[in-house]
């Protein structure tokens, strides 16, 4: 920005506006003797750059809370992770405060953006407008946030007990967990405090019981699990109970593409990333989540299954050809996966046959 270098002469310039004893309208500044134009505006009578010249603009302070170990910003009552752009444009929201006190009672408005490196400005109203740089300093008050002091004291509130009901949690199940968790928000997954790995499955330790019910909750909706709750008085002081709570999050073993059943039908046991955990009962088509349905419900699938392919289309039915080259045919309404020509498995039980497309089955 460019300041005027011109001083005022002893004459006040306000004296200029008068004419033979009459207002005139300043077009021109008395103290640079520059023109008005949209992009100078003036302010009481002078060109906005001098007006800066003689009441320069204070920097802008913003005052904020950052976590000295893991970085995170404390901001409008809660901490956000690494959240540059977020600071950037809280202080570029108290810049325009700033700048609207300022010059709103001139007839601007003001707005303030985040350009390169460094804060830019620009007031515009009906005289005109006028772009500056702005400086802003952000002062930061480094601490320590929540779920770093949980870590470091090694404390936590709530315990999710990860286990499957067939033995040991592999590695995918592991993973799929770690996922929930992450596609959570910065206040709930901040609150997984660290991660045990044990031999018969690991636990999740939480800084707060809130987050541990909905990861909890999550986690048993998208891979199917028994869930049991009990709270442990940790400690007692002045009459105020201080208790910790331990959820028990036993997965179902079965696995997406598994053939089951259910109360005697046979059924599709389905997992896609992302959603929840279900079971399509063949006859009706049904679908059934994972978690909705007892652990001990779910059977082995005790009928037959060939490798087919899928031969011809008709309205009503399509024709697979089986391995030993013989041919069946199967309605639409008991076609799963679509009925594009390729690979399939015929699912024969008590209930009636199926075609399942092979990419959908183990």
């Amino acid at each position: 920005m460019r300041y005027c270098s011109y001083k005022q002469n002893s004459r006040s310039y306000s004296n200029s506006l008068q004419n033979t004893g009459r207002m005139s309208i300043v077009t021109k500044c008395p103290i640079c003797n520059r023109e008005k134009t949209p992009s100078l505006p003036f302010i009481e009578g002078i060109c906005i750059e001098c007006y800066l010249a003689k009441k320069p603009i204070e920097p802008v302070r913003l005052k904020i809370k950052r976590c000295k170990v893991c970085g995170a910003v404390f901001l409008k009552g809660r901490w956000e992770p690494d959240a540059s752009e977020r600071v950037e444009a809280l202080a570029a929201k108290e810049a325009e405060k700033a700048l609207k006190k300022r010059f709103g009672s001139y007839g601007f408005e003001a707005m303030v953006n985040w350009r390169g490196d460094k804060f830019k400005a620009q007031l515009f109203g009906i005289e005109g407008s006028y772009s500056m740089p702005i400086e802003v300093i952000i002062e930061e008050e480094k601490t320590i946030c929540p779920t770093c002091l949980y870590r470091r004291s090694g404390s936590y509130e709530a315990k999710i007990q990860i286990r499957s009901n067939s033995g040991a949690v592999d590695k995918r199940t592991f993973d799929e967990v770690m996922k929930i968790i992450s596609s959570f928000s910065y206040d709930v997954r901040s609150s997984v405090v660290s991660i045990d790995e044990l031999k018969e499955g690991f636990d999740i330790n939480l800084m707060d019981k809130a987050s541990a019910k909905i990861i909890a909750s999550a986690i048993a909706d998208k891979l199917g699990g028994e869930v049991k709750t009990t709270y442990k008085l940790i400690s007692e002081k002045g009459g105020e109970k201080r208790t910790r709570l331990s959820i028990s999050l036993r997965l179902y073993s079965k696995k997406g593409g598994e053939l089951v059943e259910l109360n005697g039908e046979p059924a599709l046991v389905v997992r896609k990333s992302g959603e929840p955990a279900k079971v399509i009962l063949l006859p009706s088509r049904r679908e059934i989540k994972l978690s909705k349905i007892e652990p001990n419900a779910l059977k082995p699938f005790s009928g037959e299954a060939h490798e087919a392919t899928l031969q011809a289309v008709l309205p009503d039915k399509v024709i697979v050809l089986l391995e030993d080259f013989s041919t069946e045919e199967v309605p639409i309404s008991s076609v799963f996966g679509g009925t594009d020509m390729g690979k399939y498995l015929l699912v024969e039980s008590e209930n009636g046959r199926f075609l399942i497309k092979r990419e959908m089955v183990l």
